[in-house]
């Protein structure tokens, strides 16, 4: 229910009664967000009157209950969200480790990091629902994790303009393309200059990041590091050579999840090992050992 009385049906006289319209009780902008605040009027009742008044004054307003509706609304996202991911430790219990994991972890330590003017980023492979997002979630937290998602992108990549170094500790990328990396080098080397994003012919929307030491986790359940000759839209040689020395891959054996359920928490001593790199499942442990160029 509003503030405005539409028509109405009256008795005239002793005749028949007729319909007769009267003019809608028009109120100022002020006397809607009287209501609106006291919780008297929902959102959508006070924007649709804050319409109709056609009050100087109700431009504002309906800026403000507009921004606040958009916000309870995302608030109450985030508690749902807080409901569901508190729930994640009960059913997926804990996680496999993994030596790749350990490896690429320590280039963000000291002494390590300190000597260093790019990253590799880590990239998690494996099957639909085997806990790819949800291990890498795990890594830092949920909170202090960026997740954006990849997918129908082609080449591009979505927009990391919420990223803040003093939140984020890492930044994880679903289900993301080959493509999109080799489109896109300098971001995921964490280099010490700024990057410019969302550029185009005018720059209206560009933003610049500065991602140094900025740690990058791509999950996918498709990411072949192998150059494919005569297949359109597939790998090049360069391409191949360039992510196959600068990724971390952290792979499955077959028929593995990322997660071990409680009832077999044994079987965490038989995590998944890094293996010698090979055109199919390249595996990049060897490269803590050599110098970077700085």
């Amino acid at each position: 229910m509003g503030l405005f009385v539409g028509p109405a049906s009256v008795r005239v006289g002793a005749g028949t009664p007729r319909a007769v319209f009267v003019e809608d009780l028009r109120v100022s902008a002020k006397t809607i967000m009287q209501q609106w605040q006291a919780r008297k009027l929902s959102h959508a009742v006070a924007l649709r009157d804050l319409l109709a008044c056609r009050d100087p004054a109700a431009q504002r307003y309906w800026q403000f209950v507009g921004a606040v509706s958009d916000g309870e609304e995302q608030a109450e996202y985030r508690r749902g969200m807080s409901v569901v991911l508190a729930k994640t430790p009960s059913l997926l219990g804990s996680f496999r480790g993994h030596a790749a994991i350990d490896l690429w972890q320590r280039q963000f330590e000291p002494p390590e990091m300190e000597r260093l003017l790019r990253f590799r980023p880590l990239l998690l492979r494996g099957q639909s629902r085997s806990g790819k997002t949800c291990k890498a979630q795990s890594l830092y937290g949920i909170e202090d994790t960026l997740l954006v998602n990849c997918q129908g992108l082609k080449d591009c990549l979505p927009s990391i303009r919420a990223f803040q170094r003093s939140v984020h500790k890492a930044i994880l990328w679903d289900e993301i393309s080959p493509a999109q990396v080799c489109a896109n080098k300098l971001i995921f080397q964490s280099g010490p200059m700024p990057i410019t994003l969302a550029q185009s012919a005018c720059n209206g929307f560009a933003y610049d990041k500065w991602l140094y030491g900025v740690r990058h986790i791509l999950c996918s359940n498709m990411f072949w590091l192998v150059a494919e000759p005569g297949v359109k839209g597939g790998l090049s040689a360069e391409d191949s050579e360039w992510l196959q020395a600068n990724i971390i891959v952290a792979d499955l054996e077959p028929g593995e999840v990322w997660f071990v359920r409680k009832t077999s928490a044994a079987s965490m001593s038989q995590s998944s090992r890094v293996t010698e790199s090979s055109p199919e499942r390249p595996s990049r442990v060897g490269w803590a050992s050599l110098p970077i160029a700085q």
